[in-house]
């Protein structure tokens, strides 16, 4: 199963930290949308993500609840149809929560 470790941190200046990583990548970047929805399932955690032109991806991941740096365990699986697995898994599960994300 892959892994990552999820750190969420405070800009004090959007502006500069957006240059640094201009400066350090050698190009402009992109602006992502994407928009989670989070089901009710008895072990770990279950999103279906959807991103505007792109497969959508359901994400099984498990991590602690603890403050700082956090191991996060994850599987994905692209979805040719996320809104009718919508759907489904809101029907079956029940729906945790949304959030839409601009990166």
């Amino acid at each position: 199963m892959p892994s990552n470790v999820e750190i969420k941190a405070r800009l004090s200046n959007r502006e500069r930290a957006i240059q640094a990583a201009e400066k350090l990548s050698g190009s402009k970047g992109v602006t992502l949308e994407q928009e989670d929805t989070f089901f009710v399932v008895p072990n770990g955690r279950l999103k279906l993500r959807v991103q505007p032109g792109r497969p959508g991806q359901l994400i099984s991941y498990s991590r602690d609840d603890i403050a700082g740096p956090k191991l996060s365990k994850f599987s994905v699986a692209e979805i040719e149809d996320p809104v009718a697995l919508k759907t489904v898994l809101a029907e079956a599960l029940g729906i945790l929560g949304k959030r839409k994300t601009r990166l």
